[in-house]
């Protein structure tokens, strides 16, 4: 595997999905587990790291003490450590170093809304409503695979979240419906922590 022939579309996670046959929600968090924590382990232990062992750090920072409290190894092999955290570097220290460098990582919306999980179910609906409106074909995957779940299940996990609309629906409505408030006026409403490099 390299850059040119990475998965760019979603296919790790629907083999996922196909191996469960369940789509990963709120109460079962099988993704980030399965796709990013066991998968680097299975390479490293590929590589003959699990006898010495390995440290994974995790850029956590010491204003996510939450977070940071709750990172444990998922092997016996693997030594957990959070250095920014360590380090006491917040949020506004790392915008500060960004601010400062030659080049800008133009991320969508400005910022770090987006995430590396732009669909996130654990997202909030009023920030997936904003991805939505600004980048709606990176939600066709999400809705997509949603509406085959209905399709090949009896009821049961056939939807990230039962609590909210489908990504179907919810995608619609950000491509058909104005905005109450303007972008400046966008209150972020609360995403459920998601522990995801737990």
């Amino acid at each position: 595997m390299d850059f040119a022939t990475a998965s760019r579309r979603g296919e790790p996670f629907d083999a996922l999905i196909a191996k469960k046959r369940y789509l990963p929600n709120p109460v079962a968090r099988i993704c980030t587990t399965n796709l990013k924590i066991r998968t680097l382990a299975r390479f490293l232990i590929s590589l003959g790291w699990e006898e010495d062992g390995w440290t994974n750090a995790v850029g956590l920072r010491a204003d996510e003490p939450r977070r940071v409290s709750r990172m444990r190894g998922d092997r016996k092999a693997e030594t957990v450590v959070c250095p920014l955290a360590t380090a006491g570097v917040t949020r506004e220290d790392v915008d500060a170093w960004w601010s400062e460098q030659p080049f800008r990582l133009d991320l969508p919306l400005g910022g770090n809304l987006a995430g590396n999980c732009v669909g996130c179910f654990l997202k909030g609906r009023g920030k997936l409503d904003r991805l939505m409106r600004a980048m709606p074909e990176e939600f066709e995957w999400w809705a997509a695979v949603e509406e085959g779940a209905v399709k090949t299940t009896a009821g049961t996990g056939a939807r990230f979240r039962s609590d909210r609309p489908s990504y179907r629906a919810m995608l619609e409505t950000a491509r058909t419906q104005g905005l109450l408030f303007d972008e400046e006026g966008f209150v972020d409403d609360d995403t459920i922590p998601c522990f995801c490099t737990d």
